[in-house]
């Protein structure tokens, strides 16, 4: 009985986190579907979430790799495995990437590392502060940083627009001074 109730709460957390990032049920609802069942997330499931969070809505795991990498997310030299665990920090370090977050000092110095994405992504309340940035991920801890992200993209979004509103006095851009 108590693995019906789970089952029935992880397909309606995937379909809310599908609804949240944008993304029509009908055309994630496979990904979904699959890596909400999963004890461990792989690097595969960590790549097509963060291709999710950017727009791209049908891919495998070399089509999306080369999507990230075009768009400079995923750094060059890494190459994701359909059989390796997704860590916080490997996810982590996707995400930083893909909200266009600039960090502190250390990260605009030194860049992204897993590590100080890792703790940002904690700082901003995206990622799960229990286990560190080795800690593995489950299906649904991806399921919920989809959603998570997604919720953080609006609300920063939302910020800047209302910043703008206010500094064109509440006008259209070019429209009266």
């Amino acid at each position: 009985m108590t693995s019906g109730r789970v089952r029935f709460g992880n397909a309606v957390l995937a379909i809310l986190a599908a609804l949240a990032c944008g993304a029509p049920v009908h055309a994630q609802s496979a990904f979904f579907r699959e890596v909400v069942l999963k004890p461990r997330a792989t690097q595969a499931d960590g790549v097509r979430m963060v291709s999710i969070l950017l727009g791209k809505r049908v891919g495998d795991l070399s089509s999306d790799t080369e999507f990230l990498k075009t768009r400079g997310v995923m750094p060059q030299d890494w190459k994701p495995s359909a059989d390796a665990q997704l860590s916080k920090g490997w996810a982590s370090y996707l995400l930083i990437k893909a909200l266009g977050e600039r960090g502190g000092a250390g990260a605009r110095v030194m860049g992204w590392s897993k590590r100080r994405a890792y703790q940002e992504l904690v700082h901003l309340q995206v990622m799960p502060a229990k286990g560190g940035e080795h800690a593995k991920l489950t299906g649904p801890e991806v399921i919920t940083l989809l959603d998570r992200s997604a919720a953080h993209r609006a609300k920063r979004q939302s910020r800047l627009s209302e910043q703008v509103s206010q500094d064109t006095g509440g006008k259209p851009e070019g429209k009266g001074k």
